[in-house]
């Protein structure tokens, strides 16, 4: 996500190894922001929801990003540092 906000472009996608969700947001050149992503309640199973997330643009990056890493530090990946 800092990449996309710093080069104004590009994609970042979150897909989770159980395939409960898969999260994509592309940044256009001109600033705007697409995020689509399914979310499933078990894999496998029919049960999905497919959304869209309209009106956004690069602005919108910088809350995004210091949320995820306020996530990150309270839920840090298990033996890394």
């Amino acid at each position: 996500m800092e990449r996309l906000y710093a080069q104004v472009g590009g994609s970042a996608t979150l897909s989770s190894i159980e395939h409960w969700i898969e999260l994509t947001v592309e940044c256009h050149p001109t600033g705007s922001l697409s995020v689509s992503g399914i979310v499933a309640d078990d894999p496998g199973m029919r049960n999905t929801l497919h959304f869209v997330v309209e009106g956004l643009d690069q602005t919108d990056l910088p809350p995004l990003v210091d949320a995820l890493v306020a996530v990150e530090e309270r839920f840090p990946v298990l033996g890394r540092r």
